[in-house]
């Protein structure tokens, strides 16, 4: 399961948006208003403070594993990790 279908599943499940809703904003956008302070803020926003996560849940992460030897090729791989998710109208832009 990709961190796309985990988020539209949580927002199913606690009834932030229909399947029918999910379905047509993933069609038209791509994405869901729900994403991690980080997203956030890689999309040029900013939460608001004192706001609470509306879902919490476990995603993805990559992570680079430690060489054995330094002739070795660095690898990565993927661990799932807590993580916060914020709404559309817990944000704002940054100027």
């Amino acid at each position: 399961m990709t961190n796309l279908e985990i988020v539209a599943n949580e927002v199913v499940t606690n009834n932030l948006l229909t399947e029918e809703q999910v379905e047509e904003m993933l069609i038209k956008f791509g994405s869901l208003p729900y994403k991690t302070y980080q997203e956030w803020k890689y999309s040029g926003y900013q939460v608001k403070k004192g706001s609470k996560a509306i879902i919490k849940t476990k995603l993805w992460k990559k992570v680079k594993e430690k060489k054995e030897k330094e002739d070795e090729e660095q690898t990565s791989k993927f661990i799932l990790v807590s993580a916060s998710l914020f709404g559309v109208d817990q944000v704002e832009k940054i100027a």
